[in-house]
């Protein structure tokens, strides 16, 4: 579709036909508009793709996440014996996918991890539990659950 307004008929041509000069403006303001949303909606694109958050904060995320379902379990069990991602999610179905579960101390304490690459992964250990070789306890860190 072409917009075009002759200066001395005031008249302008869209499509092969004759239309009052309103009509011309109208199409071009509505070109403009549209291009202007398509503006809009890409340097939309844009800013979320710089602000996308890291793969270290998502995994920490997500572990931090899953804590509370773990201790919503040991209220009703007693105990993290038994304790799977599958049991995790019917306690809280967001879980992420890649969260892992390890009991430890005989059901006395746990361990919640997520790797969301090969190199980047998050562990929380909580129950009752005083020390864990190598790890840090009660405290989201960098690493796997041992």
């Amino acid at each position: 579709m072409h917009c075009w307004t002759p200066a001395r008929s005031r008249r302008s041509l869209v499509g092969g036909i004759r239309l009052p000069a309103v009509a011309a403006d109208t199409c071009c303001v509505t070109r403009l508009a549209v291009l202007m949303l398509v503006a809009c909606i890409v340097g939309q694109g844009a800013a979320y793709a710089q602000t996308r958050p890291s793969p270290k904060l998502i995994a920490a995320a997500n572990v931090r996440m899953a804590i509370p379902a773990a201790e919503l379990y040991w209220l009703r069990h007693n105990s993290y014996a038994g304790l799977t991602v599958k049991k995790l999610r019917a306690e809280a179905p967001g879980i992420a996918p890649h969260v892992r579960v390890v009991v430890l101390k005989r059901g006395k304490a746990y361990c919640i991890d997520d790797r969301e690459s090969p190199r980047v992964a998050f562990y929380y250990i909580g129950g009752a539990v005083t020390s864990v070789p190598h790890h840090a306890i009660h405290t989201v860190a960098p690493g796997t659950c041992p």
